[in-house]
C-alpha cells in the first residue's frame, strides 16, 4: 500500500469514526475505489492500526476531561465530577469483554460451530 493510499484511508476513518456510520464499512468502500488489495492478515492489520489510532486521538483531545474525572474518582472529594464517574459505572458496571459468560458460553464448551473452526483453522 503506498503512503497516498494510506493517508486518504486514515482521513476517510478519521472523519467517519465518530458518525452514526461504519468507518470500517467505509474502509472497505474505499479500499475497493482506489484498488487496494490486499492480503487478509495485512489488511487486519492496518484496520487495528487505523483505530487504535483514533482511540489514541480521541485521548489526547480529551485528555484534560479524562485527567479531571480520573483524579476526582480516586481522590476523597466527593464533587460532581466524582458522581458523574459513578453515574457511567453504573451505567455500564461490566464491559461485555469481560463478562465470564461471554467467553466461557455453555455453546462454546459444548463444541459449537464456532468453536470448531476457531479450532480448524489453528
Amino acid at each position: 500500500m503506498e503512503w497516498l493510499d494510506a493517508l486518504i484511508l486514515g482521513i476517510v476513518q478519521g472523519l467517519t469514526e465518530y458518525l452514526p456510520v461504519s468507518s470500517s464499512g467505509h474502509l472497505e468502500i474505499f479500499k475497493d475505489i482506489l484498488g487496494i488489495d490486499l492480503p487478509a492478515d495485512e489488511n487486519l492489520q492496518f484496520d487495528v492500526v487505523v483505530h487504535a489510532a483514533t482511540v489514541l486521538s480521541t485521548i489526547v483531545v480529551l485528555w484534560p476531561m479524562f485527567r479531571r474525572l480520573i483524579v476526582s474518582f480516586f481522590t476523597w472529594k466527593r464533587d460532581s465530577d466524582f458522581y458523574y464517574v459513578c453515574k457511567l459505572l453504573a451505567a455500564n458496571p461490566q464491559p461485555p469483554q469481560l463478562a465470564p459468560g461471554s467467553i466461557f458460553s455453555t455453546s462454546s464448551i459444548r463444541g459449537s460451530s464456532s468453536t470448531r473452526n476457531f479450532r480448524a483453522t489453528k
